[in-house]
């Protein structure tokens, strides 16, 4: 019986982590020059769209809630991930994130509602918001996420209800029925102009059995590794 060498085991390793996980990048050749005068940019509420079937028990109003929970959380964990500092104590990013909640209430203030945000051009959102560039992203999924409490946020029992027989079976055998594909991507949009400054796009497979804040700041810190302005 033939012997896998070291280098066959890594080609093997490689193939496994690439399958579970791809990625493509952007940044535009003229990124340094577009954003040399960027002082603060904007995280937007992310929009989040299911690809898997709806569970039965949601009414459309319920749906609407839970997705926009869902798109304040992913936001909420993606300002965290961009702020958390490097291993030096110093924080990575460069220039200024504009605080959640700020964003959302100028949002609402001017009469934008999160579903409304996903849509809405760059160049009039970064007016309305006071900052020089846009972080929007968008993440499709074939779950709902209802465990939402370590961001502050509450879906309602009702929903929580709802959501019991959609959940993972905790009596399946392992690696039956847990993993589906996340296709997300996260881009950087010049206020100016309202072109493409950077982008990264992340398909890769979760256990859904794991707690969701886990299954979305793992997500999230894949963005933040990849994200410009860095010092």
């Amino acid at each position: 019986m033939k012997r896998f060498s070291l280098l066959s085991v890594q080609v093997i390793l490689f193939t496994l982590a690439f399958q579970s996980c791809s990625n493509s990048k952007f940044l535009a050749a003229d990124f340094d020059s577009k954003t040399a005068n960027h002082k603060r940019i904007a995280i937007l509420p992310v929009e989040t769209v299911l690809s898997g079937n709806q569970p039965k028990k949601l009414n459309a109003a319920q749906i609407k809630s839970i997705e926009e929970a869902e798109s304040k959380a992913f936001q909420t964990s993606l300002y965290n991930c961009l702020l958390k500092k490097s291993g030096s104590g110093k924080k990575d990013i460069k220039i200024e994130i504009q605080p959640i909640e700020k964003t959302n209430s100028l949002l609402a203030g001017a009469g934008i509602d999160i579903r409304r945000a996903w849509t809405l051009e760059s160049e009039e959102l970064c007016k309305k918001l006071g900052v020089d560039a846009i972080v929007k992203t968008k993440v499709e999924k074939t779950r709902y996420l209802s465990d939402l409490a370590s961001y502050g946020i509450s879906v309602g029992q009702d929903i929580l209800l709802a959501l019991t027989d959609y959940a993972v079976w905790p009596f399946m055998p392992s690696g039956m029925a847990k993993t589906n594909d996340i296709k997300s991507e996260c881009s950087v949009l010049n206020g100016s102009d309202g072109s493409l400054l950077w982008r990264v796009a992340v398909q890769t497979e979760t256990d859904w059995s794991q707690p969701s804040n886990q299954i979305i700041d793992d997500l999230n810190r894949k963005f933040a590794r990849n994200f410009p302005y860095k010092k």
